[in-house]
């Protein structure tokens, strides 16, 4: 147990030391091939924090088996892009075109996109909730925990003006993604493939539909409005879990 309690206080310490080094790094270096090599350390903090417990326990092969094991592709693929698609295309149709047109207009920001299907899993929804799941006796606490952290680790992005969003709105969007984490994961069989999925589309989606307020003239109605789909989503997937759970109780 103090191992554990030990290598939870080490990933943690890690995930969130290490951001604000590789800021420092890209801040002191000149040249921008190093800049992005550190930016993307940056934002794979939480899983290379993961990976070198793991390394130190030697537990890296038994984690791989563990959550990359069974395979439902429709959950594990199409699912998290759903899910990630509905509240953006919502958001953009209720609140109209956005102003400056914008789309993926370079091809380093689509680089950027596509390192998000590698960076954050690992650490958050693979080593983390792992370690929540056997400690908290009810399961809803565990996406709540996990959307707080992982609320507080981008504190970076907010130090180098890379996150210009209304802060209430991303708070509680971390937490309603949390949950939609969750339940992938469970209909997944705890394949890790539908979390980076999510990270990835979801990343992608915000971006082909302008829903950042920098795409919309600094106007954050399209981003409230997709955080407020999102939570009409999980409130709908907890009222179907509630249902269905209530439907297996035994009757007299």
């Amino acid at each position: 147990m103090k191992t554990k309690t030990n290598d939870i206080c080490m990933f943690l310490l890690l995930t969130f030391l290490m951001p604000f080094f590789f800021v420092l790094c890209q801040r002191y270096t000149g040249l921008p091939v190093l800049q992005l090599l550190f930016y993307g350390l940056e934002a794979a903090s939480p899983s290379i924090a993961a990976l070198l417990v793991l390394s130190k326990n030697r537990q890296l092969l038994s984690f791989f088996k563990k959550n990359f094991k069974g395979w439902k592709s429709g959950t594990a693929l199409l699912f998290p892009c759903v899910f990630s698609l509905a509240p953006m295309l919502l958001a953009r149709l209720f609140a109209g075109s956005s102003s400056s047109g914008h789309f993926l207009n370079y091809d380093l920001q689509f680089i950027v996109i596509v390192w998000a299907f590698f960076a954050e899993e690992i650490g958050w929804r693979g080593y983390l909730r792992s370690y929540l799941r056997e400690r908290m006796e009810k399961e809803w606490h565990v996406p709540v925990s996990i959307g707080i952290i992982w609320f507080l680790w981008h504190y970076h992005y907010f130090y180098q003006n890379g996150i210009e969003v209304p802060l209430l709105s991303f708070f509680i969007g971390c937490i309603a993604e949390s949950f939609v984490y969750e339940y992938l994961l469970q209909w997944s069989e705890g394949n890790l493939l539908s979390s980076m999925t999510y990270h990835f589309s979801w990343n992608l989606c915000i971006h082909l539909f302008a829903i950042n307020p920098a795409d919309n003239a600094g106007n954050e109605f399209p981003y409230i409005l997709m955080t407020l789909f999102e939570v009409s989503m999980v409130l709908l997937l907890l009222a179907h879990d509630k249902s269905r759970h209530m439907h297996k109780l035994p009757t007299k």
